[in-house]
C-alpha cells in the first residue's frame, strides 16, 4: 500500500507527464516549417534507397542508418512531409518521459524526484528535438533504455544474450550510445566483481559475450560510416570549436571547464545562482550515489567522462543537440543530491529545518524557468519559416519573373518545390542558385540586359555579415516594390 505522501506525489508525477506530453504533441501539431539541417536530412532520406542510407549522406549530414531507414519506412507510409519526417522522433519524446520518469524512481525517494522530473518534461531542448526530423531525441531515448535495461537484467544467460544483440544494434540507431554500451560494461564487471562467485572466469563470459557484440558492431559502424564523416575537412572545421580541449595551460584549462558548465547551462540556464546549485547538488549526487551504490553510479557518470574523452581527443563535440543524451543522467545525479540534501537538513533542529526548507525551494524555483517550454502553449516554437515566402511568390500577379535563390536557402527551395506532398509551384522557368560568394548585382544587370525589369530574390537562413551583404546588393541593383517576410525567410520583388 503506499503512503499518502506518495501517492500525492504519484499523481504530481502523472501530471507533470501528461503536461509534457501535451507539449510535445502541442508543438509537432504546431507543424512549424523544416529548419535547414532537418531539410537536408530528408532531401537524403527522400532521395535514397533503404540501402542507400547506409552510406555517407550528403549535405554535411551524418545520422544512424537504422534512425533514417525507420523514417524512410514512415514516409513511404504518410508522405514526404513535416509529420512524417518528425513522427518517430516524437514517439521516441513521448516514451522518454515515461522511462526517465521510472529511472528516477530507481534512484531517488521521495519529493526530490519531482525537481529531476520538471526540469526533464518541461525542457526546451528535449521539447524542440522531439519535434524535429533528427536523430537527437532518439539518443535519448536508446541511452535511457539501455540503461534501464541494464538496471533491471537478470542473470539469465538467455535474456543476457538478448541484451547483447540488443546492444549491438542500438548503435545503428543511435551512436552515443556507445558512450552508455562502455559505461554498462562498467557496470556489469563491477557488478560482478562484488559477487561472491566472481572467482569463477566461466561468470564473466556473458560479460565477455557484451562486449565482443557492442565493440564490434560499433567498430563496424565506424569503419563502414563514421570514419567518412571524421574525415570530412568542412565537419571537423564546424566542431573544431566544439571540442573540449585538454587542460594543459590556463586558458585550456578554463575553457575545460566552460565547456562543461555548458552542459549544466542546457538544464537550468546562464544565471549564477541556477548554475551554482544544479552543480552543487551534481556534486553532492555523485557523492551519495558512490556511498550507496557505487556500480550503480556507473551508469550515470561513466558515459558522461566517457563522452568529454572522446572529445578531448577531438572525436565527440559538445554541441548541445550531441550531448542531449547525457542531460538525462545529470538531471538524475542532480535529484540524488537534492535527497541527500533533504535526508540531512531533516537531521537539523525543528527550528531551523523550515527556514531551511523555504530557502531551498526559493533557490530550486529560480532553477526552472529559463529552459522551460511550457510558453509553448501559448506561443508557438519556430525556428526558420521559408514555406510561406514561397507561396507568396506562387501566388503572385509576378510569379513568372526570376527567381534569385541564396545559397543557403537552396535547399528550402528544393525541397518544397519538388519532393514536399504538396509542392509550392514556382511558375517561372529561371531559377538561379548563387553560390557562397555569388554578387546579386551581376546577375541582375544580366537579367536586365535580357529585359527583365522585375525578379525575385528568396531566402531563408542567411545571417549576420552575409544578410547584410545581400541586402546592400539588392539596394545598389535596384529597388524593392513587393515583399513578404517571416521569421529568417522572405521573398522579395526587386525592380531593376
Amino acid at each position: 500500500m503506499l503512503s499518502n505522501q506518495q501517492k500525492y506525489l504519484h499523481h504530481i508525477s502523472i501530471g507533470i507527464l501528461l503536461i509534457g506530453a501535451l507539449l510535445r504533441l502541442k508543438v509537432y501539431f504546431d507543424n512549424r516549417d523544416f529548419f535547414l539541417d532537418e531539410i537536408n536530412l530528408c532531401r537524403n532520406i527522400a532521395n535514397r534507397n533503404i540501402l542507400d542510407l547506409f552510406l555517407p549522406l550528403e549535405f554535411g549530414q551524418h545520422a544512424p542508418p537504422l534512425f533514417l531507414v525507420l523514417c524512410k519506412w514512415l514516409s513511404q507510409i504518410f508522405g514526404n512531409n513535416e509529420y512524417a519526417f518528425r513522427l518517430l522522433p516524437l514517439i521516441a519524446g513521448l516514451i522518454s518521459i515515461i522511462l526517465f520518469y521510472k529511472i528516477c524512481r530507481h534512484f531517488i525517494s521521495g519529493v526530490a524526484i519531482l525537481f529531476p522530473f520538471t526540469l526533464f518534461a518541461f525542457s526546451i531542448y528535449f521539447i524542440e528535438y522531439a519535434t524535429s526530423a533528427k536523430q537527437y531525441s532518439l539518443d535519448v531515448l536508446i541511452c535511457l533504455a539501455l540503461v534501464y535495461s541494464a538496471l533491471h537484467i537478470k542473470t539469465d544467460k538467455i535474456k543476457f544474450l538478448l541484451f547483447s544483440i540488443v546492444s549491438a544494434i542500438s548503435v545503428w540507431l543511435s551512436m552515443p550510445s556507445i558512450f552508455v554500451l562502455a559505461a554498462i560494461g562498467f557496470y556489469f564487471l563491477l557488478k560482478k566483481k562484488k559477487n561472491p562467485k566472481s572467482e569463477n572466469l566461466k561468470e564473466y563470459v556473458p560479460i565477455a559475450i557484451y562486449g565482443i557484440f557492442a565493440l564490434t558492431s560499433f567498430g563496424l559502424y565506424y569503419f563502414l560510416i563514421l570514419n567518412n564523416s571524421l574525415a570530412s575537412d568542412s565537419l571537423a572545421d564546424f566542431h573544431k570549436q566544439y571540442f573540449i580541449p585538454f587542460p594543459d595551460s590556463k586558458a585550456d584549462l578554463l575553457l575545460f571547464f566552460e565547456n562543461i558548465l555548458s552542459l549544466f547551462r542546457s538544464i537550468v540556464g546562464k544565471t549564477a545562482v541556477p548554475l551554482i546549485i544544479s552543480i552543487l547538488l551534481f556534486t553532492l549526487g555523485i557523492f551519495s550515489q558512490w556511498k550507496k551504490n557505487a556500480s550503480e553510479l556507473i551508469l550515470l557518470l561513466c558515459p558522461l567522462l566517457f563522452c568529454i574523452a572522446a572529445s578531448m581527443l577531438s572525436m565527440y563535440s559538445i554541441l548541445i543537440r550531441l550531448t542531449l543524451f547525457l542531460l538525462p543522467f545529470i538531471m538524475i545525479l542532480i535529484g540524488i543530491g537534492l535527497e541527500f540534501s533533504i535526508l540531512k537538513i531533516n537531521t537539523l533542529s525543528k527550528k531551523i529545518v523550515y527556514p531551511i526548507y523555504i530557502l531551498l525551494t526559493a533557490l530550486l524555483i529560480l532553477c526552472l524557468p529559463q529552459r522551460n517550454g511550457l510558453h509553448y502553449f501559448a506561443k508557438p516554437l519556430l525556428k526558420e519559416q521559408s514555406k510561406a515566402a514561397l507561396q507568396f511568390i506562387a501566388k503572385h500577379q509576378h510569379k513568372e519573373k526570376p527567381v534569385y535563390i541564396l545559397h543557403s536557402a537552396e535547399p528550402a527551395f528544393t525541397y518544397y518545390t519538388s519532393i514536399h506532398d504538396q509542392k509550392i509551384s514556382i511558375p517561372s522557368n529561371d531559377h538561379f542558385f548563387s553560390a557562397w560568394d555569388s554578387d546579386f548585382r551581376r546577375k541582375a544587370k544580366q537579367w536586365k540586359n535580357e529585359g527583365h525589369n522585375l525578379v525575385w530574390v528568396f531566402d531563408c537562413h542567411t545571417f549576420g555579415p552575409d544578410l547584410n551583404r545581400i541586402q546592400k546588393e539588392i539596394n545598389e541593383a535596384g529597388k524593392i516594390v513587393d515583399e513578404f517576410v517571416d521569421l529568417n525567410g522572405y521573398a522579395r520583388l526587386v525592380e531593376l
